[in-house]
């Protein structure tokens, strides 16, 4: 009898037991599909955030170069000194870079002031005519190197994006060069890494690497220039700009994950890694960026700390040690059970939590944005916009001190409070530069004219402007220009 009892409970034991081992087994297979789920949504957003940085930054560059091109580049005593390279003899080519160079000298010099690093233009045959950043190197063909440049030409429109050239890599835009009835060539405004590193830090703090393909620069810039590049330390394929060297925490993250990455590297997609540096999580991720042509050609890579990753693989192990627990006895069944509960109850808290956090992240990254695109106020110029519809004109904080007043103080003005506030017989004259310009007989309107000052005085300035948009009946819609004080010159003058 004793014996029977005894075969009994063995063979009902093995019931419970199986049902709690293959519990524990679909619970940890859960709970592990959960934390890759949950990692994978999170290197998911980490990856928008930097995209949304990265975009918004080389806009707000994009932005800065067509408003140089169109004030100061693209106006007609520049183009006619470039159009006398047409079909023009080496010593005539050779004057004119001298003038050329000359003319636009003060403005690369304001450009590199805001880390706009390259002016640089070219020949129809994709020739170099004048690199303002190495004018002594000029005359070697593009055509093969720097596809863009003949596409700029042949097409007639402008183009945008990274590309590696002969002695700089940088993110370029290439405008058409037109006189008159012909194309003589084109232009471009670039910047580097460095610029876009300086913006994106101050709206998503953190440190940042830029890496090269190796065979793209050996393939395309001077063996002379080579040395601007060195050998990064995560992968032999990528180089460095030489003037980069990791900070030490850096350099050992990049030795712990160097063995993880090569094949993502090869990939050319966008990837996160997790790292530590000491006690606290580092989250590394990777961001390629693609030529002109559409070809991977480099990498943003960013470190910034991130224990997010921590806490999760923390969750993962707790939750296998809960579950395994249920293989020990089947007591522990049910406590297993109602601890699991409780831990998806944390992980609904902390989805909320990430769901607030990111919302945060959303609104300041809104507010960074609008704050790039309003980054030409700290020029020291002042400027304007103009709706010429609802004749409402906004000024930024340097406009209004030249006349001495704080931007609140002035408001919202308009055309009448202009000729109100110009000296008798400036507005008049004003009136007709605008006139010839909305007409499209001038490509710019630039008049000086005098403001009386909030103190009574009349402040000589110079106003330069361009028509940007026009309605679907050609009237002017939007127009945008700069006030500069010319009192020390008009002074000289008199």
């Amino acid at each position: 009898m004793d014996r029977e009892i005894v075969s009994i409970l063995k063979s009902k034991i093995y019931i419970p037991i199986t049902i709690s081992i293959v519990a524990a087994l679909l619970s940890t297979s859960y709970l592990s599909n959960l934390s890759e789920k949950k990692r994978n949504e999170y290197e998911s957003r980490l990856i928008s955030n930097q995209e949304i940085n990265y975009q918004s930054v080389v806009k707000h560059y994009m932005s800065v170069s067509e408003i140089y091109y169109n004030l100061y580049i693209n106006q007609p005593e520049i183009v006619s000194i470039f159009a006398r390279t047409w079909q023009a003899a080496d010593d005539t080519l050779s004057v004119v870079r001298k003038e050329l160079f000359k003319a636009l000298e003060s403005t690369y010099k304001v450009l590199t002031s805001y880390e706009l690093r390259q002016l640089h233009y070219h020949l129809p045959d994709s020739r170099s005519f004048l690199r303002f950043h190495s004018p002594e190197s000029y005359g070697d063909t593009l055509s093969f190197i720097r596809p863009s440049i003949s596409r700029v030409y042949n097409e007639g429109k402008p183009l945008y994006g990274f590309e590696e050239g002969r002695v700089i890599n940088g993110f370029r835009n290439i405008y058409p060069v037109q006189y008159k009835e012909n194309r003589i060539g084109t232009v471009e405004i670039s910047f580097n890494f460095n610029a876009l590193r300086n913006q994106i830090t101050t709206t998503f703090p953190g440190d940042y690497a830029f890496i090269v393909r190796n065979e793209l620069v050996q393939s395309r810039v001077w063996e002379q220039n080579q040395s601007a590049y060195k050998e990064s330390d995560l992968d032999p394929a990528f180089l460095y700009e030489s003037v980069y060297q990791p900070q030490d925490f850096i350099a050992r993250i990049n030795a712990s994950i160097k063995k993880d990455i090569k094949t993502k590297l090869e990939s050319g997609t966008s990837f996160v890694i997790p790292a530590e540096a000491g006690d606290s999580g580092i989250a590394v991720v990777f961001l390629p960026v693609k030529n002109i042509e559409g070809k991977h050609a480099a990498y943003i890579i960013s470190y910034f700390p991130d224990n997010t990753f921590k806490s999760i693989y923390r969750e993962q192990f707790i939750g296998s040690v809960w579950t395994g627990s249920l293989s020990i006895i089947i007591a522990i069944l049910l406590h297993i059970w109602y601890s699991y509960y409780r831990l998806l109850l944390r992980q609904k808290e902390n989805l909320e939590k990430s769901k607030k956090e990111l919302n945060l992240i959303d609104k300041h990254l809104e507010v960074q944005t609008r704050r790039l695109s309003n980054i030409l106020e700290g020029t020291g110029a002042g400027t304007w916009e103009w709706n010429l519809e609802k004749d409402e004109i906004k000024v930024n904080e340097n406009w209004a001190a030249i006349i001495g007043y704080t931007r609140e103080e002035l408001g919202m003005i308009n055309k009448a409070w202009w000729n109100l506030n110009a000296y008798p017989g400036d507005a008049a004259m004003a009136d007709k530069s605008l006139e010839r310009h909305f007409k499209g007989e001038t490509s710019i309107y630039d008049v000086e004219v005098r403001l009386k000052h909030k103190n009574g005085d009349w402040v000589w300035i110079n106003s330069r402007g361009k028509v940007i948009s026009r309605t679907p009946e050609g009237r002017p819609h939007m127009m945008f220009g700069t006030h500069v004080t010319i009192d020390n010159r008009k002074q000289v003058e008199q």
